[in-house]
């Protein structure tokens, strides 16, 4: 290797570009080589002749390596110019510098490099190619890099592929990204057939009562420490966030009982997290599914979230504030314990869809109206929908597909009940977040009410708690479009998602559907009990009439009435029927 030379000490003046390229190259030459640096002329180039001396060198390309053209050898100019692999510690090796490739006659298309200068300035990204400068009779003449500077650009795409990837408020995995980390991980098992990984899905109980009690701002510093402390778990390799109230936990673990036993700890952990500072001074708990993902039958992350649904449904029958595991089966599920895409299209395809009644009582024993929900129907078998039907369906955007459906029959079973000269009763049905949200959905939806207005009167309208106040702006627009028609509006699943009463006065309403998990269990459960006599007494001073859903037997439909709401449904109301055997006049 030739001795360093000290670049400070060996800048010199360039000659005039023109009069040093015609000195080493043809016309033609000449010509083509002009028209690349016209084509480069908002990159960095470096034209060197065949000895390595710099003959051209613009001022993109003085800026981005932090000198002037030097005289020196080749050997020298990683070290002069700073230029590093993007490890950003290893310096390139002469023999690998592009230039240096190409004066023996080798194009670098595409190069990266870190240029970290001496002069004191931060290092940069760059990006360049390369190419020797060859006469027609393949003599080298030279050679000519163009570089630009990409550290701008890529750390903007970074932020966008973050921001794409993680959620706005914890900092970690959103839905999407964390669905995607159980893919290719499950992926990888099944194709290696070893290993596997245990997944956790982590409800917080009741989270929407930590929002009403501290505000929206105090909740979202909540969420961001539970976000933490579950990210920093020794065993979690990744973290995500579905929604408000709710996280996805993939773990390194042997097998269930190890995911288990996560679970239980995660479970304590969070009930002794201390949110004093944030003026909540009850304990924090949650309802979590643990399942663990092996090789064997190759499982969907919709499927194992699916799974891992169920169980935290039954946690939170089982009392809350507990794990429950979910085994994957080793067999392709039933359609009673799960649904796929395919299973939903097969359904709606087949048109197998029908309406089920329930009853809505008052404390007279009248019937309010009707609730109708969908329902699978298989010839002489008792109508069903599976666990997992309308989630599905929401997922892949057939719910407003269904949502059109589901209010045309039920217009078409109204009109006939009317043209029959029956009494009609209040019909509720429900609305889902997607249709609501997404404009054309909802304009055919509108529609179905605008050719059937005569009966629009008689319709209300159940919303969803969790979209209302998440997307309190378009909801707020969309239920007065819907009320302008002549429906009510209904907030269903009240107190179980993620509730703000300052915005509960801004949603034009005209009933509060309690949810059926302050329901269930309010007789033996002293908190449920609490919350359900807040919720009536704000129902009262908003002048809101109260529905209590899921009121399994005729103990609770009593007590439900003696503690002040004002209607109730359930199994212990009424088992309800098909829509098309409902006699809307008495109960």
């Amino acid at each position: 290797m030739s001795q360093f030379v000290d670049p400070m000490k060996t800048r010199v003046a360039m000659p005039t570009t023109m009069q040093a390229l015609r000195e080493t190259m043809s016309r033609d030459m000449l010509l083509e080589t002009v028209s690349l640096l016209l084509d480069n002329i908002n990159d960095g180039v470096v034209l060197i002749n065949p000895t390595g001396h710099v003959i051209y060198q613009n001022a993109n390309a003085e800026k981005l390596l932090g000198h002037g053209p030097v005289i020196t050898s080749p050997d020298h100019w990683a070290e002069i110019f700073g230029v590093y692999h993007l490890d950003g510690r290893t310096l390139y090796q002469p023999d690998e510098f592009p230039l240096a490739k190409a004066l023996k006659g080798i194009e670098t298309p595409a190069y990266e490099m870190l240029i970290r200068p001496d002069s004191g300035q931060p290092g940069r990204l760059i990006r360049g190619r390369a190419k020797p400068l060859t006469e027609a009779n393949g003599q080298l003449v030279g050679a000519m890099a163009c570089f630009h500077d990409a550290t701008e650009h890529d750390e903007l795409l970074r932020r966008v592929r973050y921001r794409s990837e993680h959620d706005r408020i914890t900092g970690v995995q959103n839905g999407v990204s964390i669905r995607g980390t159980i893919d290719a991980m499950s992926l990888e098992v099944h194709e290696t057939g070893t290993g596997g990984f245990g997944v956790l899905l982590v409800n917080l109980d009741r989270f929407g009562i930590v929002n009403n009690v501290v505000g929206r701002d105090a909740a979202d510093g909540v969420l961001r420490r539970i976000g933490r402390l579950l990210q920093h778990r020794e065993h979690v390799l990744a973290t995500g966030r579905l929604c408000a109230d709710e996280f996805v936990l993939v773990l390194a673990a042997e097998n269930l009982d190890a995911t288990q036993r996560e679970a239980d700890s995660i479970v304590q952990a969070l009930r002794r997290l201390d949110l004093t500072a944030a003026r909540f001074t009850t304990h924090l708990t949650a309802s979590v599914g643990a399942t663990w993902v092996g090789p064997g039958v190759m499982h969907s992350t919709e499927e194992v979230l699916a799974a891992l649904t169920t169980a935290v449904e039954d946690a939170k029958r089982g009392g809350r504030n507990r794990s429950v595991p979910a085994t994957l089966p080793h067999a392709p599920q039933s359609p009673d314990e799960t649904c796929r895409i395919s299973d939903v299209l097969g359904i709606l395809n087949e048109d197998r869809l029908c309406l089920f009644a329930e009853p809505i009582l008052q404390p007279s024993g009248e019937y309010l109206g009707y609730e109708v929900l969908t329902r699978v129907c298989n010839g002489d078998e008792k109508p069903r929908l599976p666990r997992q039907f309308l989630p599905t369906a929401e997922r892949f955007g057939l719910i407003g597909q269904l949502d059109v459906r589901n209010l045309a029959r039920l217009m078409q079973w109204m009109g006939t009940q009317r043209l029959d000269g029956l009494d009609m009763k209040r019909m509720h049905i429900n609305l889902s977040g997607y249709t609501l949200a997404n404009e054309a959905c909802l304009q055919d939806w509108l529609a179905v009410l605008l050719t059937n207005l005569d009966d629009a009167r008689y319709i209300t309208v159940e919303i969803t708690e969790t979209f209302a106040m998440k997307n309190p702006v378009e909801a707020s627009a969309a239920l007065h479009q819907i009320r302008q028609l002549g429906c009510q509006v209904a907030l269903d699943d009240f107190g179980s998602g993620y509730c703000s009463f300052s915005r509960l006065k801004q949603l034009p309403l005209d009933y509060l559907k309690v949810d059926g998990s302050l329901v269930r269990n309010f007789l033996e459960d002293n908190q449920d009990r609490a919350i359900l006599q807040s919720i009536i007494q704000l129902g009262r001073a908003l002048k809101l009439p109260l529905i209590a859903e899921h009121a399994h037997n005729k103990i609770l439909v009593k007590a439900l009435f003696d503690l002040g709401i004002d209607y109730v449904q359930g199994h212990g109301v009424s088992q309800g029927q098909l829509l098309t055997a409902c006699a809307p006049v008495t109960p």
